[in-house]
């Protein structure tokens, strides 16, 4: 029998978190701020609760995956948040995108109630989740990382041990905004090569034989980019422009610059101030679409 794992938060990615480690049969407690989006893991086999805490009692570990860092607060050391649940010795796995200094806080104060903390933030979305095949950054004690193989195994492909709390959460931030920028860059020759009236399919069978080609560009330009249908992300626009504002201010911290990602934060800024903020982050091309037409 697998140890009983309490799941915070089934958004997008921590709902197919759950649908995997259901299917690899773990018994699962599971809570959401909005309730019904949590109905379809009790319709495989998940008890839902109504507070975090409780979906903590009994739980030998709990997997906390929230939007961000006021979230994450709330789920974990509010008045019915997961620490009040969480028995001392028993581990939380942090897969929220947040700052590093948020996630150096939360293992201070978790370790002051004798309850371990891992952060675990990953690369990949729904598809890979259920699929097990996510790459997840662990930064923590060794030791708790050794504990929490199971649990990993079943979520990723690949677990990279980064070091200490918060060490995993600058590879994460350091990762996505290369995923704005990378993006930023496709969507802006999709529209330089379509404006002069060169077919996409040029472009596309030009990267494809190129150094230039990656699994991002593959997905996207087979996806949203081909359909025109950016709703039902996953991973919405706003979600990598708050990520983007986080590496902004850890590169402040350190004293360094991110020319290029400030760049891409504008243009999500504005894309943002336009209605794409919900849709998936490739809508960045909708936002230089729409430039070009007013310029």
């Amino acid at each position: 029998m697998k140890p009983t794992l309490a799941l915070l938060g089934t958004g997008i990615l921590g709902k197919a978190m759950g649908e995997r480690l259901l299917d690899q049969g773990f018994p699962l407690r599971a809570w959401n701020r909005t309730p019904s989006k949590a109905s379809s893991l009790e319709s495989r086999g998940a008890r839902i609760f109504a507070t975090p805490a409780e979906a903590c009692r009994e739980a030998w570990a709990a997997l906390v995956v929230v939007a961000d860092s006021p979230a994450l607060e709330e789920t974990v050391f509010g008045p019915r948040g997961a620490a009040r649940g969480l028995a001392s010795g028993t581990l939380l796995l942090q897969s929220s995108t947040v700052s590093p200094q948020a996630n150096r806080e939360a293992s201070k104060r978790l370790a002051a109630q004798g309850i371990r903390f891992l952060e675990t933030p990953v690369l990949g979305s729904r598809g890979e989740a259920r699929t097990g095949t996510l790459v997840v950054m662990a930064g923590g004690e060794g030791g708790d990382m050794k504990e929490a193989g199971p649990i990993l195994g079943a979520l990723a492909k690949k677990v990279v041990y980064t070091g200490p709390a918060g060490s995993a959460s600058v590879l994460k931030l350091a990762l996505n905004q290369m995923i704005a920028c990378f993006m930023g860059t496709l969507a802006q020759a999709l529209v330089l090569v379509e404006s002069a009236g060169i077919p996409r399919e040029a472009l596309v069978e030009t990267l494809r034989e190129s150094a230039l080609w990656a699994p991002m560009l593959e997905k996207k330009l087979a996806s949203t980019l081909a359909t025109g249908k950016f709703q039902d992300p996953n991973f919405p626009l706003r979600h990598l422009l708050k990520d983007l504002r986080l590496a902004e201010e850890l590169a402040e911290e350190l004293k360094k610059e991110l020319p290029l990602a400030s760049a891409a934060r504008g243009l999500l800024e504005e894309a943002l101030k336009n209605g794409l903020g919900d849709l998936d982050y490739s809508a960045l091309y909708l936002e230089l679409q729409r430039n070009r037409k007013e310029s």
